[in-house]
This record gives structure tokens, sequence and C-alpha cells, in this order.
């Protein structure tokens, strides 16, 4: 879990990068993953594409355990507890290579957390209104491997 946005503005070979610098072995990741470079080869279309929804209502106040949140210097509670006082809001994202073979794929399985936040001027997004706007406040990575079979689930529209 991280309350830097950084990780919204990033594709899926980056997270999948920076997971493998923080995995001693370089992981299972590393070895079921299909370079950009390699992606190319092949002549069947591979593209990535992405599902987006709310979060269901037992993954609204879900903050995992403390050993996940303590870099946050928060335990669960506590973000259950900001999380309700400052109403934020959560969207779950399914990222997915379409196209690639389950052995050379890419899931990725984040959950986004809002907030409404006072705007400093100069920092205006289309959709803020009366100097205030949701900004990204915590996102949690669920999931990082190689496709599961869940991509897609809930019959979900697939976007690219």
């Amino acid at each position: 879990m991280s309350v830097d946005s950084a990780v919204a503005e990033k594709s899926r070979g980056e997270l999948a990068a920076e997971k493998n610098d923080v995995e001693e072995d370089g992981g299972v990741i590393a070895e079921g993953v299909a370079s950009e470079k390699d992606a190319g080869k092949s002549d069947e279309k591979i593209g990535g594409v992405y599902t987006i929804r709310p979060l269901h209502a037992s993954e609204r106040l879900d903050f995992s355990t403390s050993a996940v949140t303590s870099p946050l210097n928060l335990t669960p509670s506590q973000l259950r507890q900001k999380s309700q006082d400052e109403g934020w809001i959560g969207m779950r994202v399914d990222l997915w290579d379409e196209g690639a073979a389950a052995d050379e794929s890419l899931l990725v399985k984040v959950q986004y957390w809002w907030r409404k936040e006072v705007v400093e001027p100069g920092e205006e997004m289309e959709g803020d209104e009366q100097g205030k706007g949701w900004r990204q406040c915590l996102h949690d990575i669920v999931y990082l491997g190689p496709k599961d079979g869940t991509e897609g689930e809930e019959g979900l529209e697939v976007r690219e």
C-alpha cells in the first residue's frame, strides 16, 4: 500500500520491474512475463486491456494487515477510520495483456482510493469544482503475476 499516486502513472511493465527489484531472486513473475521487445515478435496482436469497477462493500474498508500498513505508520483500523472521516471512495482496476499466452502474461489488480481535497492554484484538473477535486490518496496492489483466469470476471466491460 502506498499513499503515493505515482503508481497510477506507471505501465504494467514498470510495475513488474519494480516488484522484481524488491524480490530477492527475481521471483516467479520474472520467469513468466513477456518483455515489450518479445511481445512485438508475435503475429498475434497483444494489447493492454483493463476493467474498472467500484469497490465492493467488503473491499471498501479492507486495508489488509498491520504488516502491510506499517510503512504508513497507520494500522488497518486507523486507515478504516481515516477513510470514513474523509469520505474516501474506491475503485478496483484489473489490467492484463490481451492475446498473450497464459505463461507470457501479466495481470495486475489494484485497488485505488480517492478523497476530495483542496486544490492549489495552478493544479486544477477537469472536474474540480469550487477549489476542490478528487485526488488519489491510497492504492493497494492486490495481485501482480501471471493471468489466473479471473481477468475480466464479473461481466465488466473490457476496455483498451
